[in-house]
């Protein structure tokens, strides 16, 4: 029988680990933005035709985005401030049948007031990019509050985070980017104007069920089945 739990474990072990990296480093217990592309373009002197920035000045976005903790909590922070203009931090996803609710934690966690307007507001909004390039929003959220955004087939809804000190969880059903190109896409924008915001986000994950190649619970329970009727015939020839 210990053979049979010992097996039984190491297939609940790889099914949970196999959930955990459908997104590199989600939790940001890593310490740092691995598994993530981040960039930043703001006032700097050295302009460059970027990818991310066109014409602008690229920048050391580590100033700006980075991962920060809060007790045992790893999150990733992203402040506006005068030097910086835009950040963008993006990853990969593969969006299966079994793997297309995403959902993650986000907050604004400081601010000080400054000498700009509220018109345009610095803001952090969450999306995806599909395959031909269109980037669809998700989520965003400035200093006067939380917006969830369902449109371009994408439906999400605003919820109980998940854990932290978050107060605010966002799931979205990314269903229609099904076996399509599709890249996670966080985007910071700052309006130099004098204030300092702090924002927060933390726990992205997708689930929906486990991927079509991990056992599920019905699969692991058959399985176990086996292994002790194995182990019975086993027995009876020794």
């Amino acid at each position: 029988m210990r053979v049979c739990v010992g097996l039984l474990s190491a297939a609940f072990a790889l099914a949970a680990s196999a959930n955990a990296a459908l997104i590199t480093n989600g939790d940001f217990s890593a310490g740092d933005t691995s598994g993530y592309a981040v960039a930043a373009c703001g006032i700097g002197t050295t302009a460059v035709n970027d990818a991310v920035c066109g014409f602008s000045n690229v920048i050391d976005p580590s100033q700006y985005i980075y991962v920060n903790q809060n007790g045992a909590d790893d999150y990733l922070q992203l402040d506006t401030g005068f030097g910086i203009l835009f950040g963008s931090v993006t990853q990969s996803l593969n969006i299966t049948a079994n793997s297309h609710l995403f959902s993650f934690d986000a907050g604004v966690i400081g601010g000080a007031p400054g000498f700009g307007s509220d018109i345009f507001p610095d803001k952090v909004t969450v999306g995806v990019r599909n395959s031909v390039g269109n980037f669809l929003r998700i989520f965003s959220m400035t200093e006067n509050g939380f917006t969830a955004y369902s449109e371009n087939g994408l439906t999400a809804s605003l919820t109980a985070a998940s854990g932290g000190f978050f107060g605010t969880g966002v799931v979205a059903d990314l269903s229609s980017l099904i076996g399509l190109s599709t890249l996670l896409e966080i985007q910071l924008f700052s309006e130099l104007d004098g204030r300092n915001v702090s924002f927060a986000l933390d726990n992205f994950a997708l689930t929906g069920g486990s991927p079509s190649e991990v056992p599920g619970p019905a699969s692991l329970a058959l399985f176990a089945t086996g292994l002790i009727f194995f182990r019975r015939r086993l027995r009876r020839t020794t």
